[in-house]
């Protein structure tokens, strides 16, 4: 494949009008941007720390004095990876569960539910770690986003099966709730930030469906 021709996929990709493939291009963009300097920095000591200086950029920072600085990265960590196997699993489930999400709620309301399911697990991850007087410790990863849109869909269709290799057949709220439980009692194990925000997330999506069953739509 040539690089024309690859272009042309990724243009009629973006055009297709689903935001998923929207979602999944920046989000592999962005993470392109915080390795491949890294990788250039391993060849070029010159320009060694530029990853970290473009990774303290766009996290989200838990001191509240460093957050008011940088109040982008509310936005920016819900679309920012480091590790291969991060966004590697983000984005699969949010191509599975987004997709099923845009087929039953419809293409215009994923964009809004992403955005809002990522700011509430930032905020409850900013609450959290201020109330308890955590050091300056940063998040990022588009969990918290793509918890909102699994438990929106399990809420939405409690008991559509979904298949999974080595299980089977499984209900949504099945899924859904081993994914919350889980997190629950991974708490104290390390990855604080990121379970916060997971079940802020997923608090979310389950209120944005009951709000919306009751006439508010939020993401509308």
């Amino acid at each position: 494949m040539n690089g024309t021709s690859f272009r042309s996929d990724i243009r009629y990709w973006l055009r297709q009008g689903n935001t998923i493939n929207h979602l999944l291009f920046w989000n592999i963009v962005v993470f392109l941007a915080l390795n491949i300097p890294r990788v250039i920095a391993y060849f070029v000591p010159a320009i060694a720390g530029v990853d970290k200086l473009i990774y303290d950029q766009i996290s989200l920072h838990a001191f509240l004095p460093v957050f008011i600085t940088k109040p982008w990265g509310l936005v920016t960590y819900m679309f920012s990876h480091v590790e291969i196997f991060h966004i590697f699993f983000n984005m699969l489930t949010l191509y599975w569960f987004g997709n099923l999400f845009r087929s039953f709620l419809g293409n215009h309301r994923v964009l809004p539910l992403y955005l809002l399911g990522g700011l509430i697990g930032g905020l409850a991850y900013l609450l959290v770690f201020n109330i308890f007087k955590a050091p300056d410790l940063t998040l990022i990863g588009a969990s918290a986003s793509v918890v909102a849109i699994l438990v929106a869909c399990a809420t939405k269709i409690p008991n559509y099966e979904v298949g999974l290799m080595f299980i089977g057949a499984v209900r949504l709220k099945w899924l859904a709730l081993v994914v919350v439980v889980l997190d629950i009692i991974s708490i104290g194990k390390g990855n604080e930030g990121g379970i916060i925000a997971h079940l802020g997330g997923a608090l979310f999506g389950f209120l944005y469906i009951k709000m919306l069953d009751n006439g508010t739509d939020l993401c509308q």
